[in-house]
């Protein structure tokens, strides 16, 4: 799957930027336009991720090339199914990143994990 480019890269950034601010909302869509920028992503380890924020996370940290690829799919495959999908495309990212070391992938997957079981 081809890299996000242009648009759809900043309607994803702005997604997980959100999304780390407010309540779950309806649609993936509906997010605000605040930038995301992963060199300056807080080193704050503790912070639990939301699902896309995770995502992006993996899609722009993670060194495996086809972990990214698992995620940038699962991205995709939320902005065409919304909500809905969100856990079953995390399940899949957290498959995926299970070789994942450091403090950033135990961050990743403790926060798919927790949405994941949910409340």
């Amino acid at each position: 799957m081809a890299r996000l480019l242009g648009a759809d890269r900043e309607r994803v950034c702005a997604a997980t930027a959100q999304q780390c601010r407010s309540e779950p909302t309806s649609s993936i869509e509906n997010f605000s336009e605040a930038p995301y920028n992963p060199r300056t992503m807080s080193r704050d380890y503790d912070r639990t991720l939301g699902v896309v924020e995770a995502f992006t996370v993996v899609c722009e940290q993670c060194p495996s090339g086809a972990v990214r690829g698992v995620a940038e799919r699962a991205i995709e495959a939320a902005k065409r199914g919304g909500p809905g999908i969100l856990k079953e495309q995390a399940y899949f990212v957290l498959t995926a990143i299970q070789g994942w070391r450091g403090d950033r992938a135990s961050q990743v997957h403790r926060s798919l994990s927790e949405f994941i079981e949910g409340p």
